[in-house]
């Protein structure tokens, strides 16, 4: 069997790491061979990312090397190629993946598409081509970017079925294009997520927003089973394999969402304490330790537990917290009965800051306690809001259509019906929205948080041994 040639650029060539130097001024006196990936875990343990970065460079013209060594004289001989592929492209992905989060902590950031266009030859190929696509989209979705133009990009990935074997690419696609598919599709791309990938975080996140998916169409009792479901294969794992890191977070969430669905208050109490646990944790950051806060407040509001739910919200609002902890100040007020109170503080709100489903939050605060004050104005100003409003989900635009009907008779009567006021408070109906977003599906979990998406592709690790042989 003939020795295969190495592969390796000229000197005078553009680097593989796309640095934009030559390779003789660059990566090839750092080049790993078998030790790929130590230097970079290494720099980062000390935080040095000067040098994590230079050592992720040196992994992406190593892995290039290899791939253009071994796989793609395979590819254009048409042997087993398309095996070996698969392995570089998901493996050079991860390394490009390290390389963007330390682009945008070194303040690099600016620089990322001109990388990606230089990486776009690394694999000539047009699986990597849609890598490349999906980093460009990532990027359009970084703080003060351009959700339209990151669907774009995405696009030319090409179509985006359920036959997709790019679990990242199908990730990405849910979070820019589910709003817009019909309830049977999104199932068929969540199963594919879950058939792709057995891991338990992954399972958590992905068979969680199946339960949501059921209970956006008013199937409680569906959602319910899957969540079930999906926390009884937590308990059995976690004796083995104990929870790390955002599978604690998730486990909360759902523990939360089955608790509130079913009324359970052992479960709702049992998601306070994964909270309270997480918050124990020195890994976060002042609006990630809001955000936690927020969820326990959640946990308490769901088992009627104002007290608790109004001191969680308002450590949120200290730790610099979204006007939507204010929202849920206001509802813990309301049902204990101190509307004037809760109507000042619903007031504080700035609406116009709001995203779509924490908007709709506010409405139907708004809603519940222009019902309780039965006064004209604020009545007045909650039905034109409901008219309004018009969300998609069959449970939330029913929520809409009751409260509408009750603002109504309130303004006729001038005094809630004892009616009203139960449909207006939790016991008559979801008093909020957007806690049951918190599971939209995808890599970061909570709708698209960059920051954790950042973070996801900083400690991702590279699945498959590459084929290194010469």
């Amino acid at each position: 069997m003939p020795i295969r040639k190495k592969w390796k650029p000229k000197w005078s060539e553009p680097c593989p790491c796309a640095s934009g130097k030559k390779y003789k001024d660059c990566c090839w006196r750092r080049l790993p061979d078998f030790d790929i990936g130590k230097a970079y875990t290494a720099a980062l343990r000390e935080k040095n990312l000067d040098r994590a970065l230079l050592a992720t460079r040196a992994d992406v013209t190593q892995y290039t090397i290899w791939h253009k060594t071994n796989t793609a004289p395979a590819l254009a001989a048409g042997g087993v190629g398309l095996q070996l592929l698969r392995i570089d492209v998901n493996a050079l992905g991860a390394y490009v993946g390290r390389l963007s989060s330390l682009y945008f902590h070194l303040g690099l950031w600016k620089d990322w598409p001109a990388v990606l266009d230089r990486l776009r030859t690394n694999i000539q190929h047009p699986a990597w081509y849609r890598k490349i696509a999906y980093y460009l989209s990532f990027y359009y979705l970084s703080p003060g970017g351009d959700r339209a133009k990151a669907r774009q990009e995405l696009a030319k990935a090409g179509p985006i079925t359920k036959k997709e074997e790019d679990l990242e690419l199908l990730q990405l696609y849910v979070d820019l294009e589910f709003d817009d598919l019909p309830f049977a599709a999104r199932m068929e791309i969540l199963d594919r997520i879950l058939e792709l990938d057995n891991d338990r975080e992954n399972q958590l996140q992905y068979r969680g927003a199946k339960a949501v998916q059921y209970f956006m169409i008013g199937d409680a009792q569906t959602a319910a089973q899957q969540l079930a479901e999906v926390i009884g294969f937590v308990r059995q794992t976690e004796a083995d394999e104990p929870l790390e890191g955002y599978e604690k977070h998730l486990y909360g969430r759902l523990l939360q969402l089955l608790g509130s669905l079913k009324r359970y208050k052992s479960t709702l109490k049992e998601s306070a304490l994964q909270f309270h646990a997480l918050l124990l944790e020195d890994r976060w950051t002042q609006s990630g330790r809001a955000a936690i806060q927020r969820e326990l407040g959640d946990s308490y509001r769901y088992a009627d537990e104002w007290d608790q739910a109004e001191m969680a919200y308002r450590q949120a609002i200290a730790l610099g917290g979204s006007h939507l902890d204010k929202v849920h100040v206001a509802e813990c007020l309301l049902y204990r009965k101190q509307i004037d109170a809760a109507a000042t503080e619903i007031d504080t709100v700035k609406r116009e800051t709001l995203p779509r489903h924490e908007f709709e939050d506010f409405v139907f605060a708004y809603a519940a306690i222009a019902i309780w004050s039965a006064k004209t104005d604020r009545l007045t100003e909650a039905k034109t809001l409901l008219r309004a409003l018009g969300p998609a989900e069959p449970i939330f635009n029913d929520r809409r259509l009751n409260l509408l009907l009750r603002v109504t008779e309130t303004l006729a009567s001038g005094t809630p019906s004892a009616v009203a006021k139960a449909d207006s408070t939790p016991k008559g109906g979801l008093a909020t929205v957007a806690s049951f977003f918190e599971l939209k599906p995808n890599i970061a979990g909570i709708g698209f948080n960059f920051n954790a998406m950042i973070d996801y592709f900083a400690r991702k690790k590279t699945k498959g041994e590459p084929n290194k042989s010469d």
